[in-house]
C-alpha cells in the first residue's frame, strides 16, 4: 500500500498485488474490495491458513 495522492488515503499498487486480500481483510472502513472474491470468502482463506500453521 502507498499514500495516494491525496494526504492519509491509501492506494494499492495494482502492478504489485498478490491478490492474497490481506488489506481487505484489515481494512478497518470496509473501503477496500478484492474483484472476485466476497469478504466472507477472503476471511475464510485467511482462518483457514491461521489452523493450518
Amino acid at each position: 500500500m502507498e499514500e495516494g495522492p491525496f494526504a492519509g488515503k491509501a492506494q494499492i499498487n495494482s502492478v504489485l498485488c498478490k491478490g492474497c486480500g490481506l488489506c481487505t481483510a484489515s481494512c478497518r472502513s470496509g473501503a477496500i474490495h478484492l474483484k472476485g472474491f466476497d469478504n466472507n470468502q477472503i476471511f475464510s482463506q485467511i482462518f483457514a491458513l491461521e489452523e493450518a500453521v
